[in-house]
């Protein structure tokens, strides 16, 4: 005999399976379509390249992404890990995610804020003093790119020679059956650079600004002692100090130099210069020395100069070329005298 209770019940049950296998589904498609939202980093502001990322340059931003987009952006869970140690690669421009990709982390966190981590080969970082009152400030930025200029001397000429090379001995005209030399010993040439002088040693990218730190005197403590209380900051910027900046390995040595032996002053290039600064192109002068300003101080008043050495001195001395005498004027004769020297002729 057929149990129709039986059947009601079983059928009660696969309903309500089916009702809660759907209900499920329904739930896990809608979670896929619409995941639960992520809190990624954007930029609060635009970030230059190898500038470290803080926590004042980021804000949360709640999105709705696919788990695998997610990985690759830097979120609010990662923060703590990241910001303050890490330095951004590539422009990072306000309201864009930030990519982990994008930044350079070091494994120790006390290395030099992880600047190496963001260097690519063939170039180095160097801090570079920097005369505040000579500096185009505060213009200089990070991702800036500088004219490096090295100035060496005083106000005051000053003179450095090299005096004669070492004879050197060269032969010509062998033969392959029978060897002639001839020996010629070349004429010593004095060298003479005369001071001050200044030469653009290259280009560099600044990295970051050193300025420095005065105390804030607005800054007051709280009434508890403590610094939670204060509006103020305890320290507030003061003029530049150093110019950390990326230049080519090769200019290392020149640039060390200059600064123990010189002083090197910085000017800002126009930014379309970073494209080809960063390919390791260069700038090339030809420098300038105080016989270079006498020789155009005296060429725009339209006196060539010649170039002669100075026994007593032993340095080479411009001197000015003498210029042409005016021919004297013969004073006309006058009738009177011609008349007279006539008639006595006959």
């Amino acid at each position: 005999m057929f149990n129709w209770t039986f059947w009601k019940t079983l059928r009660f049950w696969l309903g309500l399976l089916l009702a809660v296998g759907a209900a499920v589904a329904i739930f896990v498609v809608a979670k896929l379509a619409n995941p639960e939202p992520v809190g990624v980093l954007i930029a609060a502001r635009d970030i230059q390249p190898y500038e470290i990322v803080t926590q004042e340059d980021v804000r949360v931003d709640w999105q709705h992404i696919h788990p695998l987009v997610a990985e690759k952006l830097l979120t609010r869970d990662e923060a703590d890990q990241v910001l303050g140690r890490a330095v951004a690669l590539d422009p990072l421009y306000a309201g864009e995610p930030i990519a982990k990709a994008r930044l350079a982390v070091g494994r120790d966190p006390s290395s030099v804020q992880r600047i190496s981590a963001a260097v690519d080969e063939g170039w180095v970082v160097l801090t570079i003093p920097v005369n505040p009152d000579r500096a185009p400030d505060p213009a200089l930025f990070p991702g800036d790119v500088v004219v490096l200029i090295a100035s060496f001397g005083s106000n005051v000429p000053d003179v450095f020679s090299q005096g004669p090379t070492q004879e050197e001995t060269v032969y010509y005209g062998a033969s392959a059956t029978a060897p002639t030399y001839n020996w010629v010993t070349p004429m010593p040439s004095p060298f003479t650079l005369r001071l001050p002088a200044a030469k653009a040693m290259g280009v560099g990218v600044v990295v970051r600004v050193e300025r420095e730190m005065i105390p804030n005197p607005s800054y007051q403590l709280s009434v508890g002692g403590g610094e939670e209380g204060s509006t103020q900051p305890r320290y507030i910027e003061g003029d530049v100090t150093h110019l950390v900046v990326l230049v080519p390995v090769d200019r290392l040595e020149q640039l060390d130099f200059a600064m123990r032996n010189g002083e090197i002053n910085v000017a800002i290039l126009p930014a379309t210069a970073r494209e080809w600064a960063e390919t390791g192109q260069d700038l090339e002068t030809f420098g300038y020395t105080w016989d270079d300003f006498n020789a155009e101080f005296l060429a725009t008043r339209g006196v060539t100069t010649t170039m002669y050495l100075d026994p007593e001195m032993g340095v080479i001395m411009p001197t000015p070329t003498p210029m042409p005498e005016a021919e004297a004027e013969t004073a006309p004769s006058t009738p009177s005298a011609e008349a007279g020297e006539t008639g006595g002729g006959e």
